[in-house]
C-alpha cells in the first residue's frame, strides 16, 4: 500500500521536478480496545496506533502513510522508511534531488548515513542539550544584550557550527534559531547537510536609470564566484 501510495503521488506530475522537499511525522491515533499494534504511549498517555505520515511540504500533497505501532520509531525503523520511499519515487524519477524534513526524533544517525551515503539531503530537529548550549552561550550573551539596548520586544540571530553526538560516526553541521524577548529565551537546533559554504558579503550598491553598479570590497575572497553569478543574471535579463 505505501509502495502505491508513491507510485500515485509520483503521477500527479507531468514531468520530473528537480528537487522535492518531505516533511515526516508520526500523529496519534487513538485506539479503544487491544487492537494488535496498539501500544500504551506515556507521552500522549493513550493507548494508540503511531502511523507515519509523509507529504510533499510545498503542496502538501499525500505521498505515503505507515500504519505501525503507538511508540516512537527508532534508527533501523526510520532509515528503513526512508530507504523504501526514496527507492520507489526514484523508480519514476531517477534524478530528482529529495530533501527530509522531521523533528529531533527521526535525527537518527542510521537514518542520517543512509542519506549521506545515497545523495539524499535531510534537514531533522536537532533537541538541545549542554554542549550544544554552550557553542552558543557567546551568541545568546551578545543577543541579549543588543535586545535590551534596543529596547526591541523580540530579537533573533543564528549560528553554524559542527557538531558530534555520542552515537555519530563523525561530526555534522549545525544550525542554531536564538531568540531573545522580554519574556526570556529560546534556542532552537536542527542538523543539516546541504549547505557546505554561506556566501556573504557587504558591499555598496549604486543605482542609476540604466544600471545597477555593486562595488565589492578590495580584498573580497570571491569576487570571481560574484562576477560570474552576476554575469549570468544579466545574461538572463529582466
Amino acid at each position: 500500500m505505501m509502495a502505491a501510495m508513491v507510485d500515485l503521488f509520483c503521477a500527479t506530475w507531468k514531468r520530473p521536478p528537480e528537487v522535492i522537499t518531505l516533511d515526516i511525522d508520526n500523529t496519534l491515533d487513538r485506539v479503544h480496545g487491544h487492537q494488535q499494534l496498539s501500544l500504551f504511549n506515556a507521552h500522549y498517555d493513550e493507548r494508540c496506533f503511531l502511523p507515519i505520515q509523509i507529504y510533499e511540504a510545498p503542496t502538501g500533497k499525500p505521498v505515503a502513510v505507515i500504519l505501525r505501532p503507538g511508540k516512537t520509531p527508532g534508527g533501523t525503523e526510520v532509515r528503513t522508511i526512508i530507504k523504501h520511499v526514496v527507492r520507489r519515487i526514484r523508480r519514476h524519477w531517477p534524478v530528482t534531488r529529495i530533501c527530509w524534513r522531521g523533528d529531533s526524533h527521526y535525527a537518527r544517525p542510521e537514518a542520517m548515513e543512509w542519506c549521506e551515503a545515497n545523495g539524499v539531503d535531510y534537514i531533522f530537529g536537532l533537541a538541545g542539550n549542554g554542549l550544544l548550549h554552550a557553542q552558543v552561550r557567546a551568541v545568546a550573551d551578545d543577543l541579549y544584550v543588543r535586545r535590551a539596548e534596543a529596547g526591541d520586544a523580540r530579537s533573533r540571530t543564528w549560528a553554524t557550527f559542527d557538531y558530534a553526538a555520542k552515537s555519530w560516526t563523525r561530526p555534522r553541521g549545525v544550525i542554531a534559531r536564538l531568540e531573545a524577548t522580554k519574556r526570556g529565551f529560546d534556542v532552537r537546533y536542527v542538523v543539516t547537510m546541504l549547505r557546505l559554504r554561506l556566501i556573504k558579503v557587504a558591499a555598496r550598491v549604486v543605482e542609476s536609470a540604466t544600471r545597477i553598479r555593486v562595488w565589492l570590497p578590495t580584498a573580497y575572497p570571491d569576487a570571481a564566484v560574484f562576477r560570474l553569478f552576476a554575469g549570468r543574471f544579466a545574461a538572463a535579463g529582466p
